[in-house]
């Protein structure tokens, strides 16, 4: 399972479009000086968060976004 884990992992490009980045970002989203995106909070991040601008969301796995939304041919 943690292999499989590490693989959904692997496939995150870093671009922050799950966070909200291009919307209404989340509060723990930050950027380092290369322009990648990250989150601050990354083992903490699971559960209830909200965005900047208030909206409230549950963090999910990688691998839920990855497969709900992005449909990778990769995996």
């Amino acid at each position: 399972m943690l292999r499989k884990e590490q693989e959904w992992e692997a496939c995150c490009t870093r671009c922050g479009a799950c966070c909200g980045a291009f919307e209404d970002p989340c509060v723990h989203l930050g950027t380092d000086a290369q322009g990648n995106r990250f989150c601050r909070i990354y083992a903490e991040r699971l559960g209830p968060q909200h965005s900047i601008g208030g909206r409230h969301f549950v963090c999910v796995p990688i691998r839920r976004v990855l497969h709900s939304r992005w449909k990778n041919d990769r995996l």
